[in-house]
């Protein structure tokens, strides 16, 4: 047997979708990102974990954060267990990061292709998103993690349709992560259907009955997580404003009009998968991949029928649910609230790449195409791994703590505020206030932060995230401190977060008004 022999058997036998796996386990527990300073999205959720009990998890959260309360319950005892160091809660994160490629794993393994069971795994393991929410504190990891569960678990029911043994595995699954994602709460009611359906399909009644019991338990443990504590969040009022601007069609609207919105939001859905910097609208090259992505699910959700009626509707049954739950304004279909239909199209995806047409000699352009589509994300997943992150709120704030002495004052700008709260939990660098700008006019105080630094020797200062309405901040809040003193020190942390120290003179004199804007203390 010669050396290429060996080479092309080695080839034909090798287990891509191990490698992968393992490759993308490995950049998620080895990736310094788990350890890296939390940001202001997990600095909220985080106080309320760090500031309340058990008991106090239960219903309204502080700073409009909202998750399960079983996600919530897990972070408190890990940080009952392990202390407030980042990485402690960013643990559960990534055990559901690490889960979602496993399960993608042996999902492929069991019922795909070598190609399929390789897509999908490259998918799930190597996409920015999924591998981004494994080192966030937020329960995005989980929602992907328990929806591609239920997906998998329900093929594996498939098999058996009239298998009680298999129907209460799933139905089990359904209970605990209905607790832990908010994923597993949508999925489950339009899976359930298609399998109680196959289960009971021409069986007697009591089979029916039989059936339903795991249901009614699951129904149980689901109205008991949203009375005493989902309820709370449904019902808060800047979130329910925030997501119906971005997340439910117009009421207004007619049906083509809905349907383009729906288009819409998919595009956007997928352009927050792939992290092609949501922060700006998909360029023209980007709509036309999700274009081709998209034509590559629905063609795989055809496969997916091809083979079994049944596993096709499942596939199909996440989907319809996020359209009507958004149609009901239930649960936005938008971004990060909607990424627990994401696994779904990944199978279905997958299913594309592993169909090996016999008659539809052109369909073998699919496979290729598919990988060539999946470069996408994995090259936007190498460029921010190895980017300068924006901001470092811990190095910050501890230069800053290095630095305060009796007398100064502390200013920070309004969405970096939270990172003083949770990096500064023994109030050292008080007192502190939280600064905004505001345009000429009514709100506008021109003498405010004068007579707030008025009787401090010093102004330390930390500019880190700048969102909007807020950007203009830094710059403004810099031009009128320095019509009262001198900067002395000055930081960067990042490419947009900065430090400085600023000497104030003990001058009362009103200075030079370089700009008709104020700087508003909140």
């Amino acid at each position: 047997m010669n050396l290429s022999t060996t080479k092309r058997e080695w080839f034909q036998h090798a287990d891509f979708a191990l490698v992968l796996a393992v490759a993308a386990i490995a950049v998620r527990v080895l990736w310094p990102g788990i350890n890296a300073p939390i940001w202001l999205d997990e600095q909220m959720i985080a106080m309320n974990v760090r500031d309340r009990g058990f008991t106090r998890l239960v219903g309204q959260l502080d700073n409009d954060q909202s998750a399960p309360l079983g996600w919530l319950w897990v972070e408190r005892a890990l940080f009952n267990l392990f202390g407030q160091a980042d990485w402690v809660l960013r643990l559960q994160p990534l055990v559901f990061g690490v889960g979602a490629v496993v399960v993608a794993w042996w999902f492929g393994r069991r019922w795909l292709g070598r190609l399929g069971s390789t897509a999908l795994v490259a998918l799930i393991g190597f996409n920015w998103a999924t591998m981004l929410y494994s080192s966030q504190i937020k329960h995005y990891s989980a929602d992907i993690f328990w929806a591609l569960l239920l997906i998998a678990l329900a093929r594996w029911v498939i098999e058996e349709p009239h298998s009680y043994r298999r129907h209460l595995w799933w139905w089990g699954a359904a209970v605990v992560g209905s607790w832990l994602s908010n994923g597993a709460t949508t999925s489950t009611p339009g899976i359930a259907l298609v399998l109680v359906t196959i289960a009971v399909w021409r069986q007697p009644f009591l089979t029916w009955v039989k059936m339903a019991v795991p249901g009614v338990v699951w129904l149980g443990s689901f109205a008991a997580h949203y009375i005493s504590h989902l309820r709370v969040a449904s019902q808060n009022e800047y979130l329910n404003e925030f997501w119906a601007s971005l997340g439910y069609p117009p009421p207004s609207e007619g049906k083509r009009d809905t349907l383009i919105w729906f288009a819409n939001q998919v595009t956007s859905l997928l352009h927050e998968t792939f992290y092609l910097d949501i922060r700006l609208p998909p360029t023209p090259a980007a709509r036309s991949i999700f274009v081709v992505f998209s034509a590559l699910a629905a063609a795989g959700l055809v496969v997916a029928f091809h083979r079994g009626k049944a596993f096709g509707f499942v596939l199909c049954a996440p989907l319809i649910t996020a359209s009507l739950l958004s149609l009901l304004r239930i649960v936005p279909l938008f971004g990060r609230l909607a990424f627990w239909t994401i696994p779904a199209v990944m199978v279905a995806v997958a299913h594309a790449v592993d169909f090996k047409p016999q008659r539809f000699k052109a369909m073998r352009w699919v496979a290729p195409v598919a990988f060539l589509l999946m470069l996408v994300p994995f090259v936007n997943s190498v460029r921010e791994l190895v980017k300068t992150p924006e901001f470092d709120d811990r190095a910050a704030i501890t230069w800053l703590r290095e630095r305060h002495r009796t007398g100064d004052l502390t200013l920070i700008i309004a969405n970096s505020y939270q990172a003083a709260e949770w990096y500064d939990g023994e109030k050292q660098l008080s007192p502190v206030y939280m600064v905004t700008s505001v345009p000429a006019g009514p709100d506008c105080d021109p003498a405010q932060l004068r007579e707030i630094v008025r009787g401090h020797d010093r102004a330390l200062v930390y500019a880190g995230v700048r969102l909007f309405p807020y950007m203009e901040t830094p710059a403004l809040l810099e031009t009128q401190l320095a019509t009262m003193g001198t900067v002395t020190e000055r930081q960067r942390f990042g490419t947009d977060g900065v430090t400085y120290v600023v000497e104030l003179s003990r001058s009362t004199s009103p200075g030079v008004t370089l700009s008709p804007d104020c700087i508003k203390i909140l």
